[in-house]
């Protein structure tokens, strides 16, 4: 994405720079640039706020922005189905500490999930564009809770 370099260029920022301002990772940053990977919206809006710039001025949101914001937060609630199942497996196993991790996860997904589609209504009003966060502690509890298992 060429708007991405141009502006973090003329904001003097490296990379690097950018990834500890806007919590991306760099890496993710190099492949946005570079064509390999297409940012999604949650994370063209942190880095257009580490970079003072409105999104609109970052790149135009996609007009299919629907589509793909549905996509993700379907995908979003069935982690949070995984979650349920995992809560439930590890009170099975008679792991309440497990169970406990499980459900503060779900719990915070949900309040995730809520806020996102409270965001969407605004999107809708034109209020505002779409921000989404990826809670990747639900990956790693359930490689944990495998290992655990094993």
């Amino acid at each position: 994405m060429e708007a991405l370099r141009r502006v973090r260029t003329m904001r003097g920022m490296s990379q690097v720079d950018l990834a500890k301002a806007s919590g991306v990772a760099q890496n993710t940053i190099s492949e946005i640039e570079l064509g390999k990977r297409e940012a999604r919206l949650g994370t063209l809006r942190k880095l257009a706020d580490a970079l003072g710039v409105s999104l609109k001025e970052l790149e135009e949101v996609p007009m299919n922005w629907r589509a793909d914001y549905l996509g993700q937060e379907a995908e979003h609630a069935a982690h949070l189905v995984e979650v349920v199942s995992g809560a439930k497996d590890a009170l099975e196993y008679g792991r309440a500490d497990y169970a406990t991790r499980f459900l503060e996860i779900l719990d915070e997904g949900l309040r995730n999930l809520s806020d996102s589609l409270h965001e969407a209504y605004r999107i809708e009003a034109g209020e505002s564009e779409p921000e989404r966060s990826i809670d990747d502690r639900l990956s790693e509890l359930l490689r944990e809770w495998e290992a655990e298992k094993a």
